[in-house]
């Protein structure tokens, strides 16, 4: 993946979520420098993940942790890091989606 690539799906995420509520999970270590500097959270998972789900799956607990939140009130929306066109508005409506539920959820966007 190139850094142009996954930094512009990044700026996309940033356009309707907080920083610190984008987390960045990566078998690499640069790419995960490439936030170093920046509220963006990151997460090193390991090369054996075959999709972003299992690289989710496989630091769950550190998010969960690094959210500093019930795991019941977090809600985790994730994108492909492979998807420069992504629009924010998607993003936007899907956490719109969660609202009905009666319980507050902090959305955090992992890529």
């Amino acid at each position: 993946m190139t850094e142009s690539k996954i930094t512009h799906v990044v700026e996309k995420c940033l356009e309707i979520n907080d920083p610190s509520k984008v987390i960045v999970l990566s078998d690499s270590n640069d790419i995960l420098n490439l936030f170093k500097n920046s509220p963006i959270v990151t997460f090193l998972t390991s090369s054996k993940c075959n999709s972003g789900t299992d690289r989710i799956c496989s630091v769950i607990d550190k998010i969960i942790k690094a959210c500093a939140s019930k795991p019941e009130d977090i809600g985790i929306i994730y994108v492909q890091a492979d998807q420069p066109f992504v629009d924010p508005n998607i993003i936007k409506e899907i956490k719109k989606s969660f609202n009905i539920f009666p319980r507050n959820r902090s959305f955090y966007t992992c890529l």
